[in-house]
């Protein structure tokens, strides 16, 4: 068979077509045919094999590399920054090494070691602020090394005044009897920040109750006198999937 027919075999192999219908096609025997695409198999095979073993040689040069440049002191952010791999595949790398284990275990270490050299200069009569400057810690640190070992008490942090004054006037707001979607909007803030804010109130929860039963008992109603589900809502002035939502309740509750 000449380079011209090979050719055209290959092509027609390529638009998926049988080597029946090839053959017939080109008139050429079936079994020249056949010997072409299984030659073709061999080569493809091959070749997908070349690429696997250079995938896998390539994975294994930059897993090497992420374990070197761990030993290294970097962190799992600083190594994927560097590689450009994600810290999915970073963690990959690592994973049965043991480096990380027995990085935790030593920076637990000192850590204990620093919380200890803390305290024992706070007992023995220093300052926050003289720790600080002969030790070069930042005062969070040692405030943090004091807390662990309960020698100072944890501080709370005082919110904002204008959050609290905002607080103050969803609630004032709300016992007025403005709906959640007009003190938002009065208020400049989102609505699930009203929301969250009301959820603490035990008087918005139970009026929030007794509305969802009257409009249960609402809908049982109107399902009574075989009022459809878009009229339902309309009335209520409730989307379809609350008015199913609470039909259904009322079912597996009655």
């Amino acid at each position: 068979m000449n380079a011209t027919a090979i050719k055209k075999v290959n092509e027609l192999l390529d638009q998926k077509f049988f080597i029946a219908q090839i053959a017939q096609q080109l008139d050429l025997p079936a079994a020249d045919v056949a010997k072409i695409e299984k030659k073709r198999r061999k080569k493809l095979i091959l070749k997908n094999k070349k690429e696997a073993l250079a995938r896998k040689n390539k994975r294994q040069k930059l897993i090497e590399k992420i374990i070197k440049l761990y030993q290294t002191g970097l962190t799992k952010q600083n190594i994927s920054i560097k590689t450009q791999q994600t810290l999915s595949t970073i963690d990959y790398a690592l994973k049965d090494t043991g480096l990380v284990e027995a990085r935790a275990e030593s920076e637990k270490k000192q850590r204990d070691k620093r919380t200890n050299n803390i305290a024992s200069l706070y007992q023995s009569g220093l300052t926050i602020q003289q720790i600080a400057q002969k030790t070069d810690y930042s005062e969070s640190i040692i405030r943090y090394a004091l807390q662990d070992k309960q020698l100072i008490e944890k501080q709370i942090r005082k919110q904002p005044k204008e959050i609290t004054q905002r607080i103050k006037k969803i609630h004032a707001l709300h016992k007025k009897g403005i709906p959640k979607k007009q003190i938002a909007i009065e208020l400049n803030c989102a609505r699930g920040y009203v929301s969250h804010t009301l959820r603490g109130d035990t008087q918005y929860q139970d009026k929030k109750v007794a509305l969802r039963d009257s409009r249960i008992k609402k809908i049982i109603q109107y399902k009574s006198k075989n009022m459809d589900e878009n009229t339902i809502a309309e009335k209520l002035k409730i989307s379809l999937s609350t008015v199913r939502k609470y039909y259904a309740m009322s079912l597996a509750f009655p």
